[in-house]
This record gives C-alpha cells, structure tokens and sequence, in this order.
C-alpha cells in the first residue's frame, strides 16, 4: 500500500505511514482480511508495530473466537497466532475439500447441542440409546473431563466458566456445577419458548409467548423484564451490548440491552431457527433455509438468499467466512465480503449421510455435532 506522489514530472513512491496520523493508519488496517494483516506485518517495522496495536490485536481475536471472550481476557492470545493464521488461509484454498475429520474420542452419540469453551475444550450435549447427558472433553490432552447425566434430552445448554443451564424444552431449566458435576437449583417457567433462551454476563434471557421478555440472574430469579412484541418471542441471541428478539409475527427487534431501549426493527424474518453476530452483522438462519443478513451499523437488511434447501441449524462467522449447517448432510462457507453483491459463491463440504444440528469453531478446527458423534475437521494438518 503506497501513494504515488507527482514530483515534478517524476512519480515518487511514499509511504502513507510516513505522513498519514498513526490513529488513521490503526483504523484503515482494521479493514484488512486477517491473512493480509499477517502479511502487512512483514512489510516494515512501522507496518509491524501498526498491526501489533491492541485495538487490532483484539479485532482479529474476535474474528478467529467470536464465542471466546474469557480467553482473550485472560490474556493468553498472542501475535504469533495471527502468523499462524495466514497459513490457515493458505490451507483452506489449498485443500479445503479434503482437509482431516477426526472422531472426538470415539463419540458416537446424536449430539444435539455443542459449544467450544476455548481452545482446549469442548460442551456437547448428547442422546443415544434413551440416555442423555452432557459432556466436556480437554482436546489437547483428548480426554473426558465431565458427564453430567440428565432427566432427558437436552434441547439447548448455556455454559459458562463454572456453571451449565440446561433447557428441557418442556419449560425447565436446571443449573448444574459441571465441574462438581452437581445439580444447584432449577426452575419450571410456564408458556415459555425454549428456543428463546440466551445467556450473557451471567444473565438469562426468556421468551415468552405472551411476547415479554424475563431476565434472571445467575439463581434463576427474575431481575428485569422486556415487554414490547404483539406476537410471542420466537428466538432471542445477544451480542456485546445488543439483545435480538425475533417473534411470531415475523418482526426482529434489536434492543439496548441495558437501557431496555429498542433501537431498530425489522420486518419479514420469517422463523429464525439460528443466529450469529459477527463483523458488525446479525446473521439469521431461517426454517426455510434463507440465510438473512442485518447491517448493525447502519441498521438495514443487507442481505438475503437462499442457502439451504432445509433448517439451518447453527451459523458461525470467522475471518469473513460464514459457515452455515443444516438438517443437510453438508456445510456451506460463503464470503462474507460478497454479501449484499451479484456476486455470491460458495464452498460445500460434505460430511456423510447424517444432518449436522450444531457447529462451532476457531482458527484452527471446525466442530461438528451430527446423527453420528462429534467431528472435527483440520484444515492444518498436512
């Protein structure tokens, strides 16, 4: 990146770190795909100490673990990590039909639910044979670290650093120590849709049909509540200070999420079955397949198409990547860049003959919880 300056009747080469304010350079390079950062790095000590500037640091941290804020906080992403990353792009043009799936320790049940706690480690919720349970596993030493067997299937989970909520669908939620592997308390919630269920800075979020909106604290007692819909609340997700409510009435709220303020509406989202935040957009998977795309920065649709012919079930955004599942027996990655243009391709990746009812991922691995067990794929391995 170079400016090109007249002198005379001679062209001479500038370079913009060299005249441009270096708060300027920071928010320009902030528009850089990952594997260009890694590279811009390379170009000189200025672009260097450009690209090794926190606000970027934490951008591309987020890119690559978007459900993994603890981690980062913790202090333990590094800039070597963003080196290794230009490889992973490398790896994914170069290979990515054929990149390594692996079977987690052997796990062969139906899993109904999975979460990447952070690098090492992993939540499924799982169903086989009539029994239920939910695990965690340590990835790098490949090992179980806990099972907690439950009344019956689990239709979602919630987890945080030290505790699970488990929703039965039934309109109970139970709150386990997963790292005792005890139960601590639960609750029965009535006319509550138990797809409208998130947690964030240990608060719960409940839909109801009556189209309110509960928040509990971390003793499922109720601290707060929202009360806007005409329709019952479908589905509800959050994302830094935003809280998403879709309800029966095809409508998509964003709310404030600590002022209860609504800040935008939007019509015709037709039954949400997933969403997913991610480079300053709401994702939202419907029943009928359509992959859905809200600006949050200047409030509009951006977006929508046709990804699946089935139910999306799960949506994850990484590096401008938006990998979407369904009841399908395959994954598609499309670029996000190209959202919003005439121009919008995708990469298929096959994963047998079963449905795929979750993913997530990091820079690294993409997790699948189908019919038949958990899988990782690696697209670094060779």
């Amino acid at each position: 990146m170079q400016i090109t300056s007249l002198h005379g009747n001679d062209p001479v080469q500038i370079d913009p770190t060299a005249i441009l304010p270096l708060e300027v350079m920071i928010k320009v390079f902030h528009y850089l795909p990952t594997a260009s950062l890694a590279s811009s790095s390379l170009v000189s000590h200025a672009w260097h100490q450009i690209v090794s500037d926190p606000s970027i640091i934490r951008e591309i941290f987020f890119r690559l673990f978007p459900k993994s804020a603890c981690f980062y906080e913790r202090g333990k992403f590094t800039f070597s990590l963003l080196r290794e990353t230009e490889a992973l792009h490398r790896r994914i043009k170069e290979d990515f039909f054929n990149p390594e799936k692996k079977e987690i320790l052997g796990e062969t049940s139906v899993i109904t639910g999975l979460k990447l706690l952070d690098s090492n480690s992993i939540a499924a919720a799982t169903m086989k044979d009539g029994d239920c349970s939910l695990k965690t596993w340590d990835l790098s030493e490949e090992k179980l670290k806990s099972c907690l067997n439950t009344k019956s299937r689990i239709h979602s989970f919630k987890i945080n650093e030290t505790h699970v909520f488990i929703n039965y669908r039934r309109g109970l939620i139970q709150k386990w120590d997963y790292h005792l592997e005890e139960l601590n308390s639960e609750k029965e919630f009535v006319n509550w849709s138990s797809d409208a269920f998130e947690l964030s800075s240990n608060k719960l979020y409940l839909g109801f049909s009556d189209g309110s909106i509960k928040v509990l604290n971390a003793e499922l007692e109720e601290v707060d509540r929202f009360k806007s819909h005409s329709g019952g609340i479908t589905w509800l997700s959050t994302y830094n200070e935003y809280l998403f409510s879709a309800d029966s009435s095809y409508n998509l709220f964003v709310w404030d999420r600590e002022t209860k303020k609504l800040l935008q509406q939007f019509p015709e989202c037709y039954l949400p079955s997933s969403m997913e935040c991610a480079f300053n957009s709401l994702l939202v998977g419907t029943c009928s397949g359509q992959l859905i795309s809200f600006d949050l920065r200047e409030n509009k649709e951006k977006t929508r198409f046709k990804s699946h012919t089935d139910v999306i079930t799960s949506i994850y955004g990484f590096d401008y990547e938006i990998i979407v599942s369904s009841f399908e027996p395959k994954i598609r990655f499309w670029d996000f860049r190209q959202f919003g243009t005439n121009h919008q391709e995708f990469k298929e990746l096959a994963v047998g003959d079963t449905s795929v009812y979750s993913l997530d991922g990091n820079a690294f691995n993409l997790f699948l919880g189908t019919g038949r067990g958990l899988f990782s794929y690696s697209f670094l391995s060779k």
